[in-house]
């Protein structure tokens, strides 16, 4: 495969880490992921038809396939078909991401690099949430925690800050952490970081 499809499916891998800042197209909110995405599957598409990748099949597309066709179904069947759709359109780009990775990495070279950019992306977005958190307790009142802070919503209000960082919910930051996490601890048993690597 051609190194600069490679290096376009890191960049996505890398944005993923960014649902912050977004801009809004036609009121739908479009963030980094997003709009690298779309270049990401046309490359792998054309490279597809051209048969300069072949098609790569996993028993897993099984599963993937039936949970688009049930979504498809309850799109059909929705009262709100419009506003099904979109969502429906949102979790399609979801179930693609399995077909993306399993396509591109094709060797430990790409997997070793896949893992460190999405650790490299890790460790701005755990930067930001250590920032958020320290300025919360110096002053309050910076314009910074209008981006990586979250309000309160149905939780008690006290002197704890909820950090989203690059995020639009503190939720969806522990799983993108969690992940992380696990990713770092599976590039320690492999032999790719060491302990000091790993506390950095």
């Amino acid at each position: 495969m051609n190194s600069w499809p490679t290096r376009l499916f890191l960049l996505f891998i890398f944005s993923l880490g960014f649902a912050q800042p977004a801009i809004f197209i036609g009121g739908l909110r479009v963030s980094l992921a997003d709009s690298v995405f779309l270049p990401t599957a046309l490359v792998l598409l054309i490279l597809l038809l051209h048969k300069s990748l072949l098609f790569k099949f996993d028993n897993s597309y099984l599963f993937l396939l039936a949970y688009a066709a049930a979504l498809c179904l309850s799109t059909f069947f929705s009262q709100s078909r419009t506003s099904s759709g979109l969502k429906l359109a949102g979790e399609l780009y979801l179930i693609s991401l399995p077909l993306l990775v399993n396509h591109f990495v094709r060797d430990r070279s790409t997997l070793r690099a896949a893992i460190f950019t999405w650790l490299t992306a890790s460790s701005i977005v755990s930067g930001i949430g250590v920032i958020t958190v320290c300025l919360f307790y110096v002053d309050r009142s910076n314009a910074w925690h209008e981006l990586f802070l979250h309000h309160y919503g149905s939780l008690p209000a006290g002197n704890y800050p909820r950090v989203q960082s690059t995020f639009y919910y503190p939720a969806m930051l522990a799983n993108y952490l969690n992940v992380s996490i696990n990713l770092l601890l599976g590039c320690w048993f492999c032999g790719w970081l060491k302990k000091r690597g790993i506390v950095a």
